[in-house]
């Protein structure tokens, strides 16, 4: 039968008797790339007098809005897999949120805030995180678990790849590998009190010129993620389809990106 590449893994499957996956950093790269070219320009220039560089803070926000998969707890499940079965993934947006809010506490800069607000809001439309927690009474447990499990060698490979295409810089980079050490020895009510913070959105109540900005980075992660998932995996979505017919640059700039992504970091969807 044959055999994925080594994790992380971003998607993992079991189907027709055969695993099925795409690689975390693959996965990034390809969606960081969409959203950069098809959206970066728009967003720098409708945000022109915002604080921070708008095109990077897309670029980082798009490149780290998986980089919460890199967790044990999550990416050891692929071994226990049977046929049809899925990786789930449960709440790692909040741990990407988690490693930038606290990467963002050791360096005061506020893209990486940004980041993080936009990252939490890439998952289920935009709904709150408050919304979602409620489905499982375990789910503080799931995510302390989760944080706990982030595997330091995992986040670092995101990471360099990332930062050798230029979707995040070294600063940044090393202060969120800081993180990453930081909460795996956190316990477990700092992680909660980390991950309660990604419910209130408190950044963005008394500020709606940042909100919009946070949001439209979000939308523009939840789009590229969206149509280089469908791409990638067979299947294209409906939602994919029709930004596809409403951006024709899309789809062939998808394609592009995700042919790059493969290339470098391999092919492992059958």
């Amino acid at each position: 039968m044959p055999q994925c590449a080594s994790p992380p893994y971003s998607f993992y499957e079991v189907k027709d008797g055969r695993p099925r996956c795409e690689g975390l950093v693959e996965h990034s790269l390809a969606t960081a790339c969409v959203a950069s070219k098809v959206f970066g320009e728009r967003l720098s220039s409708v945000f022109g007098n915002a604080d921070v560089d708008v095109g990077y803070l897309l670029n980082l926000s798009a490149y780290l809005h998986d980089i919460g998969k890199a967790s044990s707890l999550y990416q050891e499940k692929a071994a226990l897999l049977g046929e049809g079965g899925s990786m789930s993934f449960w709440l790692h947006h909040v741990v990407s949120f988690i490693l930038l809010q606290v990467a963002y506490m050791r360096k005061t800069d506020n893209v990486l805030q940004y980041a993080a607000q936009a990252v939490v809001r890439h998952h289920q439309a935009m709904k709150t995180t408050q919304e979602l927690w409620g489905v499982d009474s375990g789910g503080m447990r799931h995510l302390t678990g989760a944080v706990k499990g982030l595997n330091i060698k995992w986040v670092e490979e995101v990471l360099e790849a990332g930062e050798s295409r230029g979707f995040i810089n070294r600063p940044h980079a090393e202060v969120v590998l800081e993180a990453a050490g930081e909460l795996v020895r956190l316990d477990d009510e700092s992680i909660a009190r980390l991950g309660e913070a990604s419910c209130r959105g408190d950044l963005l109540r008394e500020n709606p010129r940042l909100r919009r900005l946070i949001t439209s980075v979000a939308g523009a992660v939840i789009v590229s993620d969206i149509v280089v998932s469908s791409l990638r995996r067979g299947g294209v979505s409906h939602l994919a389809e029709m930004w596809m017919r409403e951006l024709p640059s899309l789809r062939p700039v998808a394609e592009k990106c995700i042919s790059e992504a493969g290339g470098v970091w391999g092919n492992n969807l059958g």
